[in-house]
């Protein structure tokens, strides 16, 4: 293990990770499915042998990328309907009661980055903003 995962696993993980999502510059993405390709293989580029997984299934949904087995990346591309704000806020109740928020450690950090990519409709954002900063949620916009 690399000094980079050691410092990863065992000092400031969360921190490190949220640096190197807003430092990434997805290029060429056109769909959700493309910023999680580039998302997964800058992480793996910095963050050495750390464990990344796609797709990780939760309950009835399946989380992005999830991180060291610690972190939840929940993105999204083109955040503009109703029906895809519903579909988020059901997605972070299922994502928060899995991980049980409460009981980790809730004035260092919380495990979940919301990732908006592309578009976002401002009174959903506006929304969106306010129910991370309540739940402890990260939040990042990427264009």
């Amino acid at each position: 293990m690399g000094i980079k995962e050691f410092r990863f696993k065992n000092w400031d993980g969360f921190d490190m990770l949220v640096k190197e999502i807003k430092d990434w510059k997805p290029r060429g993405c056109k769909s959700e499915k493309d910023y999680e390709d580039s998302l997964y293989k800058r992480l793996h580029s910095v963050l050495g042998d750390i464990n990344i997984k796609k797709q990780y299934p939760i309950k009835e949904y399946k989380i992005d990328l999830m991180v060291d087995d610690r972190f939840l990346i929940e993105m999204k591309y083109n955040f503009k309907t109703k029906n895809e704000s519903q579909r988020l806020y059901g997605q972070l109740i299922n994502y928060m009661n899995w991980t049980d928020v409460s009981s980790i450690n809730p004035l260092s950090y919380e495990p979940i980055i919301v990732l908006i990519c592309g578009e976002c409709e401002p009174s959903m954002k506006k929304d969106l903003k306010q129910y991370c900063k309540n739940h402890g949620i990260t939040l990042i916009f990427k264009k």
